[in-house]
Order: C-alpha cells, then sequence, then structure tokens
C-alpha cells in the first residue's frame, strides 16, 4: 500500500489525491510546494477551476491495541492508512507500578 498525496489548490479548495510519483514532478517543476507533512499535503500554486473530486469514505478499525484508520475511494482503493497505537496499557503499567511503590513507602513508614 503507498499512501498518496493529498492536494490542495491555492485557495485551499481540496482536490483529487495523487500518487507519489507525480507529486513529485509537480514539486520538482515548482508547480506546487509542501504545504504540510503530516499528513502530506501539497499546494498548488494556482487556482484550478472547476474542480472534480471522486467520493472519498473514512474507514475505521477499532482493535484492542492499535486502532486502524484509512482513507478508501470508490473503487475500494486505498488513498491513504494510519494505526493508532493505544496507550491504556501503559498507563495501567505505570499506575500499578506507582501504587506498588506508594505501598511500599507506606510499610516502611510504618502507617
Amino acid at each position: 500500500m503507498s499512501n498518496h498525496v493529498l492536494l490542495i489548490d491555492a485557495n485551499k479548495t481540496p482536490m483529487n489525491p495523487i500518487h507519489p510519483a507525480h507529486a513529485q514532478k509537480l514539486m520538482d517543476t515548482g508547480k506546487a510546494a509542501v504545504f504540510r507533512f503530516y499528513p502530506f499535503t501539497l499546494i498548488v500554486n494556482r487556482v484550478v477551476e472547476n474542480i472534480i473530486t471522486y467520493p472519498i469514505a473514512l474507514k475505521i478499525d477499532p482493535g484492542s491495541k492499535t486502532t486502524g484508520i484509512s482513507l478508501v475511494n470508490n473503487r475500494n482503493e486505498v488513498i491513504w492508512g494510519m494505526e493508532l497505537e493505544h496507550r491504556g496499557s501503559v498507563i495501567k503499567d505505570a499506575l500499578q507500578s506507582r501504587r506498588a511503590g506508594a505501598s511500599r513507602f507506606c510499610k516502611w513508614l510504618k502507617v
């Protein structure tokens, strides 16, 4: 799966995502510049009239340790995808270690 590059025109109107090779050509010729690094977005140097975009759906796959998030076009091709790692187990472990340390301290004080 290769992530596509998000694209906006000079008025910041969203356009269809493009393949990374096409994005590289636009940047090399000076027709586009980097607008944002994450998610990677290019801004075209000119205003585009009558932008026709195809529908894009946001798909979310919740899991116990990670959540998958993706943008899918009308042909069920993944345009952009990411995984979100849950911090629940990390937070739980930190709280348990803190609680264990506090109980040892209270025994030392004989409270």
